[in-house]
């Protein structure tokens, strides 16, 4: 029931950071893995970490959560800077 979502992307140095933060319920992050929160911030979190990443969540009961992707740049062969992907999250070519 949040009345605000923001969502934003920046790179500082050699990392890039995702957050996404609402002014919803919250929840107490300490019953992460219990029946209460449900398993998409698992799923969020294995997922950052098979990109190298950190998940970071701020939230508490009735003030709303700030989720935060921190994931190192790289830089690929043709000098552009990439975030390398696991295989299985490439796209088909």
């Amino acid at each position: 029931n949040a009345a605000t979502i923001e969502v934003a992307v920046s790179q500082h140095d050699r990392k890039l950071v995702l957050t996404v933060a609402d002014d919803g319920n919250g929840f107490d992050p300490l019953q992460l893995g219990t029946h209460q929160v449900g398993m998409g911030l698992l799923t969020m979190s294995e997922r950052a970490a098979m990109m190298g990443g950190k998940l970071s969540i701020i939230s508490s009961p009735g003030k709303g959560t700030r989720i935060m992707v921190t994931v190192e740049i790289q830089e690929d062969t043709t000098s552009k800077m990439a975030v390398e992907l696991p295989r299985s999250h490439r796209a088909a070519s």
